[in-house]
């Protein structure tokens, strides 16, 4: 790796591990308040188990996991450097061209 390649993947490891806790709770929330019907069908299923066996619910877990599929911590991207030319085709009929050594933004989440 190049020293910019290494910054940018130390970037990337900090920002995933600032306060992804945090945001992942309050990403689950504030999901959960959009759809009543997860909040009900999670809070019937919460209200079912002991207090100290909650933390094990299947469905709690699917919601936590959905949650930061949809809204996922660090949802940046990763820098490259184009190797060689690329040539794709756009929705025009035109082509769109990255030429050799451009610095290209890849997003991890779409």
């Amino acid at each position: 790796l190049t020293e910019n390649q290494k910054i940018t993947e130390l970037y990337t490891f900090m920002l995933a591990g600032f306060d992804s806790t945090g945001y992942t709770l309050s990403s689950t929330l504030i999901l959960l308040a959009k759809h009543p019907e997860v909040q009900r069908k999670l809070q019937r299923e919460l209200l079912t188990m002991e207090p100290v066996e909650r933390s094990k619910s299947k469905y709690l877990k699917c919601v936590i996991n959905e949650s930061m599929r949809l809204l996922p911590v660090a949802a940046t991207a990763s820098y490259r450097k184009a190797s060689r030319d690329f040539t794709f085709p756009d929705e025009g009929g035109g082509e769109i061209v990255i030429p050799k050594n451009a610095v290209v933004l890849m997003p991890f989440y779409v």
